[in-house]
This record gives C-alpha cells, sequence and structure tokens, in this order.
C-alpha cells in the first residue's frame, strides 16, 4: 500500500512538471518574439550575421527570463 501510494504521488509529479515545462516552454517563446519584434530587423538574420552585441543582449534577456519563470514556478 505504502509503495502504491508513493507511484500515485509520483505520477502527480510528473504531471505537475510537464504542465510548468509546457507553461516555460511558452513563456520562452513569447520572449523570443518580444525580443524579435523591438530589435531592428530580424533576431536570427541578425545573429547569422554574427552581431555580437545582440547576442549578449538576447542572451541577457533570456536568462532574465528564466530567473522569472524559475521564481513564479517556485
Amino acid at each position: 500500500m505504502g509503495i502504491a501510494t508513493a507511484l500515485e504521488g509520483m505520477g502527480q509529479d510528473l504531471i505537475r512538471m510537464g504542465a510548468w515545462l509546457l507553461v516555460a516552454g511558452i513563456l520562452f517563446a513569447v520572449t523570443y518574439r518580444i525580443v524579435d519584434i523591438v530589435i531592428p530587423g530580424k533576431l536570427r538574420e541578425q545573429l547569422a550575421e554574427g552581431n555580437t552585441a545582440l547576442a549578449v543582449f538576447a542572451g541577457a534577456l533570456f536568462i532574465s527570463a528564466a530567473i522569472i519563470i524559475a521564481a513564479l514556478i517556485h
């Protein structure tokens, strides 16, 4: 009986983790679109051309978004 309860709890935790993973993925996609809208030109093209300053800027925004998402989930 104890193992069944533990497995049931673990299943609920996996479902909860999957839901938060989906929410985090959506928020990262929204963050990418916002960065793409805010900067002049297309983000993907700028990065392909080797725009290092833009890469650092976008990376900083993604890291800050990750910190915010982690704080929301926790």
